[in-house]
C-alpha cells in the first residue's frame, strides 16, 4: 500500500526559490525606516572597474537581496542590465526591474511553469550548475550565487554539496534575509532542525524582521520548542510599521502556534490577519488549518490573487474533489519546489488513488527520488504504482532498493510489507501475499490514535484477495461498514468505493 500523503503538522517554513522568484513574490521588501547594515562597496568597485553584464547583475542582485532600493550606482547597473537586449536572462531582467520599481507593488513578471513538463531534466540542472560555477570562479565573493547553486544541487539529491555551498554563502553574509531563510529551508529539508534554528537566530535582524521571525517561530515549533520571540512577534503585528503582506507569514506562524495549543479563537484571529494580504506560504497554511477544522472563511478567489499559490490551489482542489485540477496544481507546485517531498506525495496520491493514472504517478515519484534518492516512502509508493500498473519487474526492482535503506520508520515498514504483499498477489503467490498483508495489518493496528494505516492495509488486502481468487469474502460488507473514515481520509473512502464497485461487478 502507499505511504500516506496527509501532513497534519504543516508549518510555515520558508519556501526556497530562486532570487528571481523570491523578488517577484515580494518577499525581499523592507520597511523604509529599517536600517540595512550591508555595504555594496565591493560590488560597486567591481562594476566601476568593468562595465560588464556579469558585474552589473551581481551589484543589482546584492542590492535587491539586501533591501537597498535607493542606491544610485545600483540603479545605473540595473538600467545597464535592461539595455543589454538579447544578452540577459529572465532572472537578470526580473531582478533589475524590481530594483527600479518605484511603487514597490510586487508587480513583476510572474514565473510561468509549464504543466506538461514536471521540471527541468537532470542534464539541464547540471548545465545550470556548470554555469553558476563559472560565475563563482569570476566573482567568488557573491553569496547569492552560492545559494542558487545549492538549490540546484538539492534538486538532484546532492545535499552534501548543497550544504557546502550554503555554508559558504552564510560565511559571506549571515544577516541577509534571503540567505538565512534559504539556508533554514535547506537544513529543514535535510532534517537538521537545530542548525536551521541556529542560522535564523544568528541573524541579528531576526528580532526586528517579521519574515525571519516567522521562520524562527515555525522552526522552533518543528523542534517542539517555544520561541522567545513570540511576544515580539505580536508586538510587530500591532506596531503598524509593516504592511499586511510583510506580516502574513508571521501572523500565520502565530496562528499555527495557537492552533497547536488548542486556542482556536486566538488562532483564527491570527490566521485572519495573515489572509489580509497573504503570500503563497501563508495561504497554503490557511488551507491546511481549514482542512483541519479551523473555522476560516475564504474561497478560491483568494488563491487566484496570490502569486505562485500552487500548493494552496492543490489543497483547495483536493478538498473539493476536483482531482484533475489538484493534479495540475501539484505539478506546478513540484516545478516550484522540486526538492520538496510534499508535492510528490500529494501529486502521486492523486494520480494513483483517484485518477488511476499510474504513468503520471510513476513519473512524479521518479522525479521525487532524484532529489531524495534514499527516501523509502517514495520507493514504496513507486513500487506500489508499478504493481497496480502491472509492471511487476519494475516493482520488484524498486522494492529491493527500499530493502537496503537503513533506519526505516514504523509506518513506512508497514507500507513496505503491504506492497510486498501486493506484488506477491499480482505474481500469483497468493499465500505469501496473504501473510505479508496480515503482517502489515497487525503492525498497523498497533499505531496509537491513527487507524488510517490499518484501514488502508485491510482495504488493499480485500481488493487483492477478490482479484486473485474471484471470491467475495462473506463478511466483506461488515468489514467495510466498520471502517468509519474521517473526512480527511479521502483515500480510504476511495478504496472502499473501488472495492464496492469490484464486488458489484463480481456479483452480476
Amino acid at each position: 500500500m502507499a505511504f500516506l500523503c496527509e501532513t497534519p503538522d504543516r508549518r510555515v517554513i520558508p519556501n526556497w526559490r530562486s532570487l528571481r522568484d523570491t523578488v517577484s513574490n515580494g518577499e525581499l521588501e523592507y520597511p523604509s525606516n529599517e536600517h540595512i547594515a550591508f555595504n555594496l562597496e565591493e560590488y560597486e568597485h567591481a562594476w566601476s572597474r568593468e562595465h560588464s553584464l556579469l558585474y552589473a547583475s551581481e551589484l543589482v542582485s546584492a542590492a535587491v537581496a539586501n533591501g537597498i532600493r535607493h542606491n544610485s550606482v545600483a540603479k545605473d547597473a540595473a538600467e545597464f542590465v535592461l539595455n543589454q537586449d538579447g544578452k540577459t536572462t529572465e532572472s537578470q531582467r526580473t531582478v533589475a526591474l524590481s530594483l527600479l520599481a518605484e511603487d514597490n507593488d510586487r508587480a513583476f513578471p510572474k514565473c510561468n511553469h509549464e504543466i506538461d513538463e514536471l521540471l527541468m531534466n537532470t542534464g539541464e540542472i547540471y548545465a545550470k550548475i556548470g554555469y553558476l560555477k563559472s560565475i563563482i570562479r569570476k566573482y567568488p565573493f557573491s553569496p547569492i550565487n552560492y545559494v542558487e547553486i545549492a538549490r540546484f544541487y538539492t534538486m538532484i539529491g546532492q545535499t552534501n554539496q548543497a550544504i557546502k555551498m550554503m555554508n559558504i554563502a552564510l560565511g559571506l553574509d549571515s544577516e541577509n534575509r534571503f540567505i538565512s531563510r534559504s539556508a533554514a529551508r535547506l537544513f529543514v529539508h535535510v532534517e537538521d532542525l537545530d542548525l536551521a534554528h541556529y542560522v535564523l537566530r544568528k541573524n541579528k535582524q531576526v528580532a526586528f524582521d517579521p519574515w525571519l521571525m516567522a521562520s524562527e517561530i515555525s522552526v522552533n515549533l518543528l523542534r517542539e520548542r517555544s520561541s522567545s520571540l513570540i511576544k515580539k512577534g505580536v508586538a510587530l503585528i500591532n506596531s503598524g510599521d509593516f504592511s499586511p503582506f510583510s506580516l502574513s507569514e508571521l501572523s500565520s506562524s502565530l496562528g499555527t502556534l495557537e492552533f497547536v495549543k488548542g486556542t482556536q479563537k486566538r488562532s483564527k484571529l491570527f490566521f485572519e490577519k495573515s489572509l489580509i494580504s497573504p503570500n503563497d506560504n501563508s495561504l497554503a497554511q490557511a488551507e491546511w488549518a481549514k482542512a483541519n477544522k479551523l473555522s476560516l472563511h475564504f474561497d478560491k478567489t483568494v488563491c487566484e490573487k496570490v502569486n505562485m499559490s500552487y500548493e494552496a490551489n492543490a489543497l483547495y482542489a483536493y478538498q473539493k474533489d476536483k482531482y484533475e485540477d489538484a493534479l495540475k496544481a501539484s505539478i506546478r507546485w513540484l516545478n516550484d519546489m522540486p526538492y520538496s517531498k510534499n508535492p510528490i506525495f500529494v501529486g502521486a496520491n492523486i494520480s494513483y488513488t483517484f485518477l488511476k493514472d499510474y504513468k503520471t504517478a510513476a513519473k512524479i515519484l521518479k522525479r521525487g527520488l532524484e532529489a531524495n534518492p534514499n527516501e523509502p516512502a517514495f520507493m514504496n509508493n513507486l513500487a506500489y504504482t508499478y504493481a497496480l500498473d502491472g509492471k511487476l519487474v519494475e516493482a520488484n526492482e524498486i522494492i529491493q532498493k527500499a530493502n537496503k535503506v537503513a533506519d526505516i520508520d514504523e509506518r513506512t515498514q508497514i507500507c513496505l510489507s503491504a506492497t510486498r504483499g501486493l506484488i506477491a498477489y499480482r505474481e500469483k503467490r497468493i499465500e505469501e501475499g496473504r501473510a505479508l498483508y496480515m503482517e502489515a495489518i497487525k503492525a498497523a493496528k498497533d499505531i496509537p490514535g491513527d487507524p488510517t494505516y490499518n484501514w488502508n492495509a485491510i482495504l488493499n488486502f480485500i481488493r487483492e484477495e477478490i482479484l486473485a481468487t474471484n471470491l467475495i469474502p462473506s463478511d466483506v460488507d461488515e468489514v467495510l461498514n466498520q471502517i468509519h473514515e474521517a473526512p480527511k481520509d479521502k483515500g480510504v473512502k476511495m478504496l472502499k468505493q473501488d472495492i464496492r464497485q469490484l464486488i458489484s461487478k463480481r456479483r452480476v
